[in-house]
Protein backbone atom coordinates (compact mmCIF):
# COMPACT_ATOMS: atom_id res chain seq x y z
CA UNK A 1 0.00 0.00 0.00
CA UNK A 2 2.79 2.44 0.82
CA UNK A 3 4.32 1.78 -2.59
CA UNK A 4 0.98 2.49 -4.28
CA UNK A 5 0.64 5.70 -2.33
CA UNK A 6 4.07 6.82 -3.47
CA UNK A 7 3.08 6.03 -7.07
CA UNK A 8 -0.08 8.08 -6.62
CA UNK A 9 1.85 11.34 -6.02
CA UNK A 10 3.14 11.87 -9.57
CA UNK A 11 -0.27 10.83 -10.97
CA UNK A 12 -2.08 13.49 -8.98
CA UNK A 13 0.62 16.06 -9.66
CA UNK A 14 0.15 15.46 -13.39
CA UNK A 15 -3.64 15.75 -13.07
CA UNK A 16 -3.35 19.00 -11.16
CA UNK A 17 -1.08 20.45 -13.84
CA UNK A 18 -3.15 19.43 -16.85
CA UNK A 19 -6.49 20.49 -15.38
CA UNK A 20 -6.05 24.12 -14.38
CA UNK A 21 -9.65 25.32 -14.06
CA UNK A 22 -12.99 24.35 -12.55
CA UNK A 23 -13.98 21.73 -10.02
CA UNK A 24 -11.71 19.10 -11.56
CA UNK A 25 -8.69 21.13 -10.47
CA UNK A 26 -10.05 21.41 -6.93
CA UNK A 27 -10.75 17.66 -6.79
CA UNK A 28 -7.26 16.77 -7.99
CA UNK A 29 -5.68 19.12 -5.45
CA UNK A 30 -7.80 17.67 -2.64
CA UNK A 31 -6.86 14.08 -3.55
CA UNK A 32 -3.18 15.01 -3.74
CA UNK A 33 -3.26 16.54 -0.26
CA UNK A 34 -5.08 13.49 1.11
CA UNK A 35 -2.43 11.12 -0.25
CA UNK A 36 0.47 13.23 1.07
CA UNK A 37 -1.10 13.39 4.54
CA UNK A 38 -1.63 9.61 4.52
CA UNK A 39 2.04 9.05 3.67
CA UNK A 40 3.14 11.46 6.40
CA UNK A 41 0.96 9.61 8.95
CA UNK A 42 2.51 6.27 7.98
CA UNK A 43 5.99 7.72 8.72
CA UNK A 44 5.07 9.01 12.18
CA UNK A 45 7.75 7.97 14.68
CA UNK A 46 9.82 6.21 11.97
CA UNK A 47 13.52 7.05 12.06
CA UNK A 48 16.91 6.26 10.54
CA UNK A 49 19.87 5.66 12.84
CA UNK A 50 23.58 5.62 12.01
CA UNK A 51 26.17 4.45 14.58
CA UNK A 52 29.93 4.22 13.84
CA UNK A 53 31.81 2.15 16.41
CA UNK A 54 35.26 1.09 17.55
CA UNK A 55 36.29 -1.88 19.69
CA UNK A 56 38.37 -5.03 19.96
CA UNK A 57 38.09 -8.81 19.71
CA UNK A 58 38.01 -10.47 23.14
CA UNK A 59 40.42 -13.35 23.72
CA UNK A 60 38.19 -15.94 25.41
CA UNK A 61 40.49 -18.91 24.63
CA UNK A 62 44.28 -19.23 24.89
CA UNK A 63 44.45 -20.49 21.29
CA UNK A 64 42.95 -17.20 20.04
CA UNK A 65 45.96 -15.00 20.84
CA UNK A 66 46.76 -14.57 17.15
CA UNK A 67 43.22 -13.32 16.43
CA UNK A 68 43.02 -10.33 18.79
CA UNK A 69 42.53 -7.18 16.70
CA UNK A 70 41.00 -3.72 16.93
CA UNK A 71 37.65 -3.57 15.13
CA UNK A 72 36.02 -0.69 13.29
CA UNK A 73 32.30 -0.94 12.60
CA UNK A 74 29.10 0.87 11.76
CA UNK A 75 25.39 0.10 12.09
CA UNK A 76 22.47 1.44 10.08
CA UNK A 77 18.98 0.94 11.48
CA UNK A 78 15.42 1.68 10.42
CA UNK A 79 13.09 1.75 13.41
CA UNK A 80 9.90 2.99 14.95
CA UNK A 81 9.49 4.75 18.29
CA UNK A 82 6.46 3.36 20.12
CA UNK A 83 4.08 5.65 22.00
CA UNK A 84 1.70 3.25 23.77
CA UNK A 85 -0.68 2.18 21.02
CA UNK A 86 -0.55 -1.36 22.48
CA UNK A 87 -0.26 -2.29 26.18
CA UNK A 88 3.14 -4.00 25.84
CA UNK A 89 4.66 -0.71 24.60
CA UNK A 90 3.70 1.03 27.81
CA UNK A 91 4.89 -1.88 29.98
CA UNK A 92 8.35 -1.68 28.36
CA UNK A 93 8.45 2.14 28.81
CA UNK A 94 7.81 2.92 25.13
CA UNK A 95 10.74 1.16 23.41
CA UNK A 96 11.89 1.40 19.83
CA UNK A 97 12.18 -1.59 17.51
CA UNK A 98 13.26 -2.20 13.95
CA UNK A 99 15.73 -3.78 11.52
CA UNK A 100 19.42 -3.09 11.11
CA UNK A 101 22.58 -3.73 9.09
CA UNK A 102 25.99 -4.19 10.75
CA UNK A 103 29.42 -4.01 9.13
CA UNK A 104 32.76 -4.68 10.84
CA UNK A 105 36.34 -4.51 9.61
CA UNK A 106 38.23 -7.10 11.65
CA UNK A 107 41.54 -5.44 10.77
CA UNK A 108 43.05 -8.44 8.97
CA UNK A 109 41.59 -8.98 5.47
CA UNK A 110 43.42 -12.27 4.84
CA UNK A 111 42.95 -13.96 8.22
CA UNK A 112 39.61 -12.61 9.53
CA UNK A 113 38.09 -10.52 6.74
CA UNK A 114 34.91 -8.48 7.16
CA UNK A 115 31.52 -9.06 8.77
CA UNK A 116 28.13 -8.22 7.26
CA UNK A 117 25.03 -8.83 9.41
CA UNK A 118 21.31 -8.14 9.27
CA UNK A 119 19.20 -8.26 12.43
CA UNK A 120 16.00 -7.38 14.26
CA UNK A 121 16.32 -5.42 17.48
CA UNK A 122 14.54 -3.97 20.49
CA UNK A 123 15.86 -0.89 22.31
CA UNK A 124 14.01 -0.43 25.60
CA UNK A 125 14.56 2.34 28.20
CA UNK A 126 15.05 1.79 31.91
CA UNK A 127 15.08 5.58 32.44
CA UNK A 128 13.35 8.22 30.34
CA UNK A 129 12.28 11.85 30.44
CA UNK A 130 11.32 14.32 27.68
CA UNK A 131 14.91 14.83 26.45
CA UNK A 132 17.02 11.95 27.70
CA UNK A 133 16.81 8.18 27.99
CA UNK A 134 19.04 5.29 29.05
CA UNK A 135 18.32 2.00 27.30
CA UNK A 136 19.26 -1.64 26.82
CA UNK A 137 19.52 -2.94 23.26
CA UNK A 138 18.99 -6.59 22.22
CA UNK A 139 19.53 -7.80 18.64
CA UNK A 140 19.52 -11.17 16.87
CA UNK A 141 20.15 -12.00 13.23
CA UNK A 142 22.48 -13.60 10.69
CA UNK A 143 26.04 -12.61 9.82
CA UNK A 144 28.33 -13.34 6.88
CA UNK A 145 32.08 -13.46 7.61
CA UNK A 146 34.16 -13.12 4.46
CA UNK A 147 37.13 -15.18 5.76
CA UNK A 148 36.71 -18.49 7.59
CA UNK A 149 38.93 -21.45 8.45
CA UNK A 150 40.42 -23.41 5.57
CA UNK A 151 42.99 -26.15 6.11
CA UNK A 152 44.97 -25.02 3.06
CA UNK A 153 44.67 -21.25 2.88
CA UNK A 154 43.48 -20.03 6.29
CA UNK A 155 44.32 -22.66 8.91
CA UNK A 156 45.15 -20.06 11.63
CA UNK A 157 41.55 -18.83 11.91
CA UNK A 158 40.21 -21.18 14.62
CA UNK A 159 37.30 -18.89 15.52
CA UNK A 160 35.05 -19.13 12.45
CA UNK A 161 34.42 -22.36 10.52
CA UNK A 162 31.73 -21.17 8.07
CA UNK A 163 30.88 -17.99 6.20
CA UNK A 164 27.28 -17.92 7.48
CA UNK A 165 26.85 -17.43 11.23
CA UNK A 166 24.37 -16.23 13.82
CA UNK A 167 24.68 -12.70 15.21
CA UNK A 168 23.87 -11.49 18.74
CA UNK A 169 24.27 -8.00 20.16
CA UNK A 170 23.72 -6.62 23.67
CA UNK A 171 24.25 -2.94 24.32
CA UNK A 172 23.68 -0.25 26.96
CA UNK A 173 23.12 3.18 25.44
CA UNK A 174 21.92 6.72 26.05
CA UNK A 175 19.95 9.04 23.80
CA UNK A 176 19.65 12.86 23.93
CA UNK A 177 16.99 14.80 21.97
CA UNK A 178 18.51 17.94 20.42
CA UNK A 179 15.64 18.91 18.10
CA UNK A 180 12.23 17.66 16.99
CA UNK A 181 13.81 15.31 14.47
CA UNK A 182 17.32 14.56 15.76
CA UNK A 183 18.64 12.58 18.72
CA UNK A 184 22.27 11.89 19.59
CA UNK A 185 23.15 8.39 20.78
CA UNK A 186 26.12 6.68 22.44
CA UNK A 187 26.49 3.14 23.74
CA UNK A 188 28.81 0.39 24.88
CA UNK A 189 28.24 -3.34 24.46
CA UNK A 190 29.29 -6.52 22.78
CA UNK A 191 28.39 -8.74 19.85
CA UNK A 192 28.98 -12.40 19.05
CA UNK A 193 29.10 -14.34 15.81
CA UNK A 194 29.47 -18.10 15.40
CA UNK A 195 27.83 -20.97 13.52
CA UNK A 196 26.57 -22.80 16.60
CA UNK A 197 29.11 -25.63 16.10
CA UNK A 198 27.45 -26.76 12.85
CA UNK A 199 31.00 -26.89 11.49
CA UNK A 200 34.39 -26.80 13.19
CA UNK A 201 36.48 -24.98 14.20
CA UNK A 202 33.99 -22.71 15.92
CA UNK A 203 35.34 -20.82 18.91
CA UNK A 204 33.31 -17.82 17.76
CA UNK A 205 34.24 -14.15 17.85
CA UNK A 206 33.25 -11.81 20.68
CA UNK A 207 33.69 -8.09 20.09
CA UNK A 208 33.41 -5.37 22.75
CA UNK A 209 32.85 -1.93 21.24
CA UNK A 210 31.76 1.66 21.81
CA UNK A 211 29.55 3.53 19.36
CA UNK A 212 28.31 7.08 18.93
CA UNK A 213 25.82 8.29 16.35
CA UNK A 214 22.52 9.99 15.67
CA UNK A 215 18.87 9.24 15.00
CA UNK A 216 16.84 11.19 12.41
CA UNK A 217 13.03 11.06 12.39
CA UNK A 218 11.46 11.12 8.93
CA UNK A 219 8.50 13.00 10.38
CA UNK A 220 7.79 14.70 13.69
CA UNK A 221 8.07 12.24 16.56
CA UNK A 222 4.82 11.81 18.49
CA UNK A 223 5.75 13.34 21.84
CA UNK A 224 2.53 12.50 23.72
CA UNK A 225 2.64 8.98 25.12
CA UNK A 226 -0.59 7.02 25.47
CA UNK A 227 -1.18 6.06 29.09
CA UNK A 228 -3.79 3.37 29.58
CA UNK A 229 -4.80 1.31 32.56
CA UNK A 230 -2.94 -1.99 32.60
CA UNK A 231 -5.30 -4.82 33.58
CA UNK A 232 -4.60 -6.44 36.93
CA UNK A 233 -2.54 -9.61 36.60
CA UNK A 234 -2.91 -12.72 38.69
CA UNK A 235 0.30 -14.68 39.04
CA UNK A 236 0.03 -18.10 37.43
CA UNK A 237 1.98 -21.30 37.05
CA UNK A 238 2.65 -23.36 33.95
CA UNK A 239 4.43 -26.53 32.95
CA UNK A 240 5.91 -27.12 29.49
CA UNK A 241 7.77 -29.75 27.52
CA UNK A 242 10.09 -28.85 24.62
CA UNK A 243 11.63 -31.22 22.07
CA UNK A 244 14.59 -29.85 20.10
CA UNK A 245 17.24 -31.12 17.71
CA UNK A 246 20.31 -29.87 15.86
CA UNK A 247 23.59 -30.95 14.31
CA UNK A 248 27.22 -30.53 15.29
CA UNK A 249 30.50 -30.90 13.42
CA UNK A 250 33.76 -32.21 14.86
CA UNK A 251 37.25 -31.09 13.88
CA UNK A 252 39.01 -33.20 11.26
CA UNK A 253 35.80 -35.07 10.47
CA UNK A 254 33.66 -34.34 7.44
CA UNK A 255 30.29 -35.38 8.90
CA UNK A 256 27.72 -33.78 11.19
CA UNK A 257 26.21 -35.54 14.18
CA UNK A 258 22.72 -35.41 15.62
CA UNK A 259 22.06 -33.81 19.01
CA UNK A 260 18.66 -33.53 20.63
CA UNK A 261 17.14 -32.21 23.84
CA UNK A 262 14.00 -32.94 25.83
CA UNK A 263 13.31 -30.15 28.33
CA UNK A 264 10.78 -30.23 31.17
CA UNK A 265 10.15 -26.76 32.56
CA UNK A 266 8.11 -25.28 35.41
CA UNK A 267 7.56 -21.51 35.31
CA UNK A 268 5.70 -18.90 37.28
CA UNK A 269 4.54 -15.82 35.38
CA UNK A 270 5.02 -12.89 37.74
CA UNK A 271 3.45 -10.20 35.54
CA UNK A 272 2.81 -9.32 31.90
CA UNK A 273 6.56 -8.90 31.31
CA UNK A 274 8.38 -11.86 32.83
CA UNK A 275 8.47 -15.45 33.95
CA UNK A 276 10.95 -17.24 36.19
CA UNK A 277 11.34 -20.95 36.66
CA UNK A 278 13.45 -24.07 36.72
CA UNK A 279 13.62 -27.36 34.86
CA UNK A 280 15.61 -30.32 33.66
CA UNK A 281 17.20 -31.25 30.32
CA UNK A 282 17.85 -34.69 28.85
CA UNK A 283 20.55 -34.47 26.14
CA UNK A 284 21.33 -37.03 23.43
CA UNK A 285 24.75 -36.41 21.81
CA UNK A 286 25.97 -38.59 18.92
CA UNK A 287 29.40 -36.93 18.96
CA UNK A 288 30.20 -38.95 22.10
CA UNK A 289 30.30 -42.11 19.99
CA UNK A 290 33.45 -40.78 18.33
CA UNK A 291 35.29 -40.83 21.67
CA UNK A 292 35.32 -44.62 21.75
CA UNK A 293 36.95 -46.91 19.16
CA UNK A 294 34.30 -49.60 19.58
CA UNK A 295 31.31 -47.30 19.24
CA UNK A 296 29.11 -50.06 17.76
CA UNK A 297 28.96 -51.81 21.14
CA UNK A 298 28.90 -48.62 23.18
CA UNK A 299 25.87 -48.54 25.54
CA UNK A 300 23.19 -45.94 24.85
CA UNK A 301 23.54 -44.59 28.40
CA UNK A 302 26.98 -43.14 27.57
CA UNK A 303 25.59 -40.68 25.01
CA UNK A 304 22.89 -39.41 27.38
CA UNK A 305 23.39 -36.52 29.78
CA UNK A 306 21.08 -34.82 32.23
CA UNK A 307 21.13 -31.27 33.56
CA UNK A 308 19.06 -28.94 35.73
CA UNK A 309 18.62 -25.20 35.06
CA UNK A 310 17.11 -21.96 36.28
CA UNK A 311 15.39 -19.68 33.78
CA UNK A 312 14.18 -16.14 33.12
CA UNK A 313 11.89 -14.99 30.29
CA UNK A 314 11.11 -11.54 28.91
CA UNK A 315 7.63 -11.51 27.33
CA UNK A 316 6.98 -9.25 24.33
CA UNK A 317 3.59 -9.92 22.73
CA UNK A 318 3.89 -13.47 21.32
CA UNK A 319 7.67 -13.62 21.75
CA UNK A 320 9.77 -14.68 24.72
CA UNK A 321 13.50 -13.97 25.17
CA UNK A 322 14.81 -16.80 27.36
CA UNK A 323 18.08 -16.99 29.32
CA UNK A 324 19.00 -20.10 31.28
CA UNK A 325 21.89 -21.28 33.44
CA UNK A 326 22.31 -25.00 34.02
CA UNK A 327 24.68 -27.64 35.33
CA UNK A 328 25.10 -31.30 34.44
CA UNK A 329 23.89 -33.80 37.03
CA UNK A 330 24.31 -37.11 35.17
CA UNK A 331 26.86 -38.20 32.55
CA UNK A 332 29.06 -41.17 31.69
CA UNK A 333 31.46 -39.07 29.57
CA UNK A 334 32.67 -35.96 31.36
CA UNK A 335 31.47 -32.79 29.61
CA UNK A 336 33.74 -30.03 28.33
CA UNK A 337 32.57 -27.83 31.23
CA UNK A 338 30.13 -28.69 34.06
CA UNK A 339 28.03 -25.54 33.55
CA UNK A 340 26.07 -24.65 30.42
CA UNK A 341 24.04 -21.64 29.29
CA UNK A 342 21.17 -21.21 26.86
CA UNK A 343 19.87 -18.16 25.01
CA UNK A 344 16.59 -18.87 23.25
CA UNK A 345 13.73 -17.21 21.41
CA UNK A 346 10.19 -18.57 21.66
CA UNK A 347 7.17 -17.69 19.53
CA UNK A 348 3.63 -18.61 20.57
CA UNK A 349 1.88 -20.28 17.62
CA UNK A 350 -1.18 -20.81 19.83
CA UNK A 351 -1.67 -20.19 23.58
CA UNK A 352 -0.39 -23.75 24.16
CA UNK A 353 2.02 -24.50 21.28
CA UNK A 354 5.26 -22.57 20.71
CA UNK A 355 8.27 -22.71 18.38
CA UNK A 356 11.75 -22.51 19.89
CA UNK A 357 15.26 -21.71 18.68
CA UNK A 358 18.10 -21.69 21.18
CA UNK A 359 21.87 -21.58 21.41
CA UNK A 360 23.39 -23.89 24.03
CA UNK A 361 26.95 -23.00 25.01
CA UNK A 362 29.80 -23.72 27.43
CA UNK A 363 31.78 -20.72 28.69
CA UNK A 364 31.00 -18.63 25.62
CA UNK A 365 31.73 -21.48 23.15
CA UNK A 366 28.66 -22.75 21.27
CA UNK A 367 27.69 -26.39 21.75
CA UNK A 368 24.84 -26.52 19.20
CA UNK A 369 21.76 -24.69 17.93
CA UNK A 370 18.47 -26.18 19.11
CA UNK A 371 15.46 -26.06 16.78
CA UNK A 372 12.30 -27.23 18.48
CA UNK A 373 8.64 -27.09 19.35
CA UNK A 374 6.96 -27.13 22.75
CA UNK A 375 3.62 -27.60 24.46
CA UNK A 376 2.53 -25.53 27.46
CA UNK A 377 0.15 -26.75 30.19
CA UNK A 378 -1.37 -23.90 32.20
Amino acid sequence: MKFLKLLAIPVFLTSATLVSTGSTHRSASFLLQTEVFAINDSLTNVFLKFKPGFGAIVRHRESMGNLVRHVGSFQFEVGRQTYGKEPWEQMYHYPEYGLGYYFADLNDPKLLGYVHASYAYLNSPFFRNDKFSMNYHLAIGLSYVTRCWDYRNNYENLAIGTHLNVYFNVNLNASLRVSKKIELTAGIGGCHYSNGAVAQPNLGLNVIDFDIGFKYFLNDCKAEKVVQEIPAFNKKNEFSITLSAGTKGIERRGTNYLLSTASLYFARQLNQKRKVGFGTDIFYDETLYTEFPDSIHMPFSKVIRNGIFISHEFLIKKFSIVTQLGCYTYYKVEPFFPVYTRLALKYDITPSIFANIGLKAHMGVADFIEWGVGYRFK
